[in-house]
């Protein structure tokens, strides 16, 4: 008789493949865990703590990184990343511990902005291709890590002692091309947000053309895996690639997206993004179930729309988002709001925040909101790796540019029951997915 019954999302279409046994025999792992953190009572926390590489006397590369999750607190841990720290730190600063966002750890630890390890819920060990590994060891390589946790403790307990975290592969055997990571999509603020009751409302955030055009080395970057994120009700991510105002591919994409499973998927094959190229990351939401204005930012009960790339040959360039300018959407609800001034220099989180939430949400006022999500300027940022205080030769310092148009959209023809449209899976998965094809006739 089986005692555990209930579901679990499961990736046909694009499997994770074990690749355990094509590693190097040399190799050697490092962890990264949380040290015995008593997690606050708070229903979110992010936890950040400070570590320092292995000790490397010549240069190295991961090839593998994977969750070490505590069973006891595993429907805590929400996701993790691993930041690398490139700006100059004090050694004194390893083993500092505290949440995050809070003032309780020094600007220089905080700066350090670069993922390099991502895992969430349902998430699976993640391999580097067979000639790709992320440098480490080297000059001018991290020395430190600060380890993100997001904590998700909705029922306010304060008995929950976590030391999950991150292991890393690594091996003295370098691989012909170096890794990198980059963050696209909104960004995260409250200035993105899901009105009430709303239904498949989408959300894009832009890594516009000027910034490719100087952070991307002539030749391009080849993405070789993604990690899409959003929070509890997201329904779909994708991004977009746009080439002269051509969609050209799709860099990641989840039409079924599951915030508790939420896998960073290699690719089959590379995806070349030139310089000069449009990423658009599009989020679709569910808020039909939700009352009130559900804003960006870093509660699971908040929204997120990003996704991280991971590609070869590694550049400086660590982020590129946007978001819409905040007086367009004062604009646009303008009409809608009632009990609150909105003549102001500049408005604040709190003010903002009150503005959406007492504005009247109805279905013409959230068309309009759909609409300028595709049409509106927006804010881009373009960040490097090696930034501190997010400046670098080619940050883009907060510039209006228009949303990206173009003529021709990609079709789309991921139906797993057309054997032309997308490449089979492995034979394992073949069978289920014919036998679903074949229910289907």
């Amino acid at each position: 008789m089986h005692t555990v019954r209930g579901s679990k999302s499961l990736n046909l279409i694009d499997p994770l493949v074990d690749k355990s046994a094509t590693l190097p025999a040399n190799l050697l792992t490092y962890k990264f865990l949380n040290p015995a953190v008593k997690v606050p009572t708070a229903t979110t926390t992010y936890w950040c703590h400070v570590f320092k590489m292995p000790a490397l006397t010549k240069v190295h590369h991961i090839v593998k990184f994977e969750p070490v999750i505590q069973p006891s607190t595993a429907v805590n841990v929400h996701h993790m990343i691993g930041y690398a720290c490139y700006t100059p730190m004090n050694a004194s600063y390893v083993g500092l511990s505290a949440p995050c966002f809070t003032g309780q750890l020094p600007m220089d630890v905080m700066n350090c902005r670069h993922a390099i390890m991502i895992w969430a819920a349902g998430g699976d060990p993640f391999y580097f291709p067979d000639t790709v590994g992320f440098p480490l060891g080297g000059a001018g390589d991290p020395l430190y890590l600060v380890l993100e946790t997001h904590y998700d403790n909705p029922q306010q307990r304060n008995d929950i002692v976590d030391n999950s975290g991150m292991m890393m592969s690594y091996t003295p055997d370098l691989r012909p091309v170096e890794a990198g990571v980059m963050q696209v999509g909104y960004t995260v603020a409250p200035y993105m947000f899901v009105p009430p009751k709303a239904k498949d409302f989408q959300i894009s955030g832009v890594c516009n053309d000027e910034c490719t055009k100087q952070a991307l080395p002539a030749s391009g970057i080849n993405v070789f895996g993604s990690a899409l994120h959003t929070h509890m009700i997201g329904r779909k991510v994708r991004v977009r690639q746009f080439r002269n105002q051509r969609e050209i591919a799709d860099i990641g994409r989840d039409e079924n997206f599951d915030s508790n499973y939420q896998q960073t998927q290699p690719f089959a094959l590379p995806r070349k993004v030139l310089p000069g190229d449009t990423l658009v990351t599009e989020c679709v939401y569910d808020a039909t179930n939700v009352n009130q204005v559900t804003f960006g930012g870093l509660s699971t009960r908040e929204e997120m729309c990003m996704a991280f790339l991971f590609y070869y040959p590694k550049t400086d360039i660590s982020a590129c988002h946007s978001a819409i300018l905040p007086d367009k959407l004062i604009t646009l609800v303008r009409s809608n709001t009632t009990g609150i001034s909105l003549d102001y220099p500049r408005p604040n989180t709190t003010f903002w925040m009150d503005i959406m939430q007492q504005t009247k949400w109805d279905a013409n006022l959230i068309q309009g909101l759909q609409a300028m999500q595709t049409r509106s300027d927006v804010i881009t940022a373009c960040i490097a790796t090696n930034s501190s205080g997010y400046s670098s030769s080619y940050y883009v310092s907060f510039k209006t540019y228009p949303f990206p148009s173009y003529v021709t959209a990609l079709k789309d023809n991921r139906d797993p029951c057309n054997s032309a449209a997308v490449p089979f899976p492995a034979a394992g998965f073949a069978a289920a997915l014919l036998l679903l094809c074949l229910r289907n006739l």
